[in-house]
């Protein structure tokens, strides 16, 4: 039985125990996320421009979908010994494709939260898997266009989807939202149940501060973080002066906010009364930039015009 069918497959299934170290567990993640590129460029072959092409050259294309078989692990997703119907299948795959894709994990919510939600996505990615291996076997069977391009959708933009959410070069400007998420994957991999206790107070100080910042209330931390924002376009104003339009200005600041040395001596030119020790200011830094992430000061940019 394939790993993520014993963490996401049916309850009833009396088949379920399954025997792997923690090692092995984390492994068949990373070599999920490391051969995703290549089964990326082998679908290449059968996309919307080139399906013809593929089906006019029958023993390559069975070739080419042989070799994105093999590298999904069978230690991590079988269908074998399951049933389903072409039809069934065919569904499945349209009902993927048209579903909605809400896979954000906000640090507003609490660990135990985060922790459900990533379940969520990387039971979404289980069936995902399993639809393409069995659009596979059907395409080697019996090719089709119609088939080939609903594989092809799975692959290239279903699982890209939610590969793209775990890939550590996709945070250069945050390491943290990333080391985050690498840190509840792992839980749910080795099972371990996340509490309210498991926060560490650096999280919980940083999901109170970001909730605060997206607040229209006034909070301390709202004003706070206003305050820096238009400095942060007084600055972009000064060292971008041959940019023009809010388009290009906003990306300007974006790298401005990248900073940690800026930020920090921004806010403590505005914290004002607000007490914080060395440890609460670095956190406050943190939250500053998640905030940003999340769109709380777009209404501020109006600034850029004046």
């Amino acid at each position: 039985m394939g790993f993520f069918n014993h963490l996401f497959g049916s309850k009833s299934d009396v088949a379920r125990e399954i025997s792997l170290d923690a090692q092995r567990r984390i492994n068949l993640w990373r070599e999920h996320l490391a051969n995703f590129p290549k089964r990326e460029t082998l679908a290449k072959f059968f996309s919307s421009y080139n399906v013809d092409n593929a089906l006019a050259n029958p023993q390559e294309l069975s070739n080419k979908l042989a070799d994105i078989d093999r590298l999904v692990s069978r230690d991590l997703v079988t269908i074998e010994n399951e049933e389903i119907t072409e039809a069934e299948i065919i569904r499945d795959i349209d009902n993927i494709i048209s579903s909605m894709k809400s896979y954000e994990v906000s640090h507003v919510i609490s660990i135990v939260g985060r922790q459900k939600r990533v379940f969520q996505v990387l039971k979404k990615l289980y069936h995902i898997l399993k639809l393409e291996l069995y659009a596979i076997k059907l395409a080697r069977k019996n090719p089709n266009k119609d088939i080939l391009l609903k594989l092809f959708r799975l692959i290239f933009h279903e699982d890209a989807f939610i590969n793209n959410m775990f890939k550590a070069e996709l945070y250069p400007g945050d390491k943290s939202n990333w080391e985050d998420l690498d840190r509840l994957v792992k839980s749910i991999l080795l099972e371990e149940e996340l509490t309210e206790e498991t926060q560490s107070a650096e999280e919980t100080f940083i999901r109170n501060a970001v909730k605060s910042m997206g607040s229209d209330k006034k909070h301390k931390y709202r004003r706070l973080a206003e305050a820096i924002y238009l400095d942060f376009v007084d600055e972009t104003k000064k060292r971008a002066e041959n940019l023009e339009g809010l388009d290009e200005l906003v990306k300007y600041l974006e790298t401005l906010i990248l900073d940690d040395a800026l930020i920090r001596q921004l806010l403590l030119k505005n914290k004002g009364r607000i007490k914080l020790s060395d440890e609460e200011l670095e956190w406050l830094i943190k939250a500053f930039k998640k905030s940003f992430d999340f769109g709380h000061f777009e209404n501020l940019n109006a600034e850029f015009a004046t």
